[in-house]
């Protein structure tokens, strides 16, 4: 392609051949032609480079650039700095974008004149019964879409859901301020200190109600899944605690924030831990946010008041907030039981309503079998 495209689009890409293909189809059916996309194979030992470069020689806006295994921070950074377009997006390689994405976005960015540029998306599973989607809200009030505003001046923006992926970003405004992910090894959470460089930054920002993306969430290689990477969290923000500490100004305006984020990362990766990582995990957040919690450091007004509550139990008596939440999953457990058997005889019933006895016998057999999910 002659001339500086549009838009450069970052894939990088680690072992996805099951998912790739959808990915990149939906990047060769954009409707902006003055983009390219930049396929970043970090060492791929399965077929991801053979499809990305079939992508490549079919259409001109790809271009493959295969490197050694670095982790997801170094080679995000190494796409950045090969980027030509006015503005970069991000793909994940097991994701999907609308067809307009990318020219919506430009469009609107070029308008405005924006730093960057953010949309709602649809996360979305493959069923035996089809794909099922939602649609998801970076903000649950209108008010917030559709207008050019300064995220330092509106903080509540913060604490929109944290990604990369659903926006565009003015590849000056990156470059001028050195914006740039975490190189930590592996592929976790390193998309968090890129986000909150975005908007400490950012003077002029937009949201749209467009559903320009779609997330997947049903991949179990994905970081967001991960159960083995708890403290990786805690090393993105000792990162970004790190960046933001060379501008004592910058410090000073978002040290809170930063206190609350890593607290709410935390709470959901304590989340995902199983039982008999919780009490460690929770002496973990204790000491790891301590000292901000004893100097008064924390932006209460940011903090809905039941996770200000939990906050103070963790530092007051940490074991029983695990047993809190040991026997509320115990209930959750219980409860999900029930349904999926209420959810089994209805579906036994609606069976046998419209197939007869026979059929539904041999559906009851099986379930009780174990046969089907």
């Amino acid at each position: 392609m002659s001339g500086q495209p549009k838009v450069s689009v970052i894939v990088p890409i680690m072992n996805v051949e099951k998912y790739l293909e959808g990915a990149l189809r939906s990047l060769q059916a954009q409707t902006l032609r003055e983009a390219e996309f930049l396929l970043l194979d970090d060492g791929s030992t399965d077929g991801s480079p053979a499809i990305a470069r079939r992508f490549a020689e079919a259409d001109s806006r790809f271009r493959v650039i295969e490197k050694e295994n670095t982790g997801y921070g170094h080679t995000m950074n190494v796409g950045m700095d090969q980027a030509r377009g006015e503005y970069i997006g991000i793909l994940e390689p097991d994701d999907e974008a609308d067809p307009r994405m990318y020219e919506r976005l430009y469009e609107e960015a070029a308008k405005h004149g924006l730093d960057f540029v953010k949309s709602d998306f649809i996360q979305f599973r493959e069923t035996p019964e089809g794909r099922r989607e939602g649609a998801i809200r970076l903000a649950e009030d209108d008010r917030w879409y559709n207008r050019t505003l300064v995220p330092g001046e509106e903080k509540e923006t913060f604490f929109f859901p944290i990604n990369t992926w659903t926006g565009i970003y003015r590849r000056e405004f990156l470059d001028e301020h050195r914006i740039r992910h975490h190189e930590s090894p592996g592929a976790s959470f390193q998309d968090n200190g890129f986000y909150f460089q975005t908007f400490c930054l950012g003077k002029k920002v937009r949201f749209l109600r467009d559903r320009l993306y779609r997330y997947r969430v049903d991949n179990p290689d994905s970081s967001s899944l991960s159960r083995g990477k708890e403290m990786c969290v805690t090393e993105e923000f000792r990162w970004i605690r790190a960046w933001l500490e060379q501008d004592p100004a910058l410090l000073a305006e978002y040290e809170g924030i930063l206190n609350d984020k890593e607290y709410y990362s935390m709470s959901l990766t304590l989340g995902r831990l199983p039982a008999e990582r919780k009490m460690p995990y929770l002496e973990h957040m204790r000491e790891e946010l301590g000292t901000a919690w004893r100097e008064g450091k924390f932006d209460r007004k940011y903090l809905e008041k039941k996770d200000w509550a939990r906050l103070e139990r963790i530092m007051e008596d940490p074991e029983a907030v695990c047993r809190q939440l040991l026997k509320q999953e115990e209930a959750d457990r219980a409860y999900e039981k029930t349904a999926g058997l209420s959810r089994r005889i209805r579906s036994g019933l609606r069976l046998l309503r419209s197939e007869g006895a026979g059929k539904a016998w041999r559906y009851a057999a099986e379930r009780f079998r174990g046969g089907r999910s």
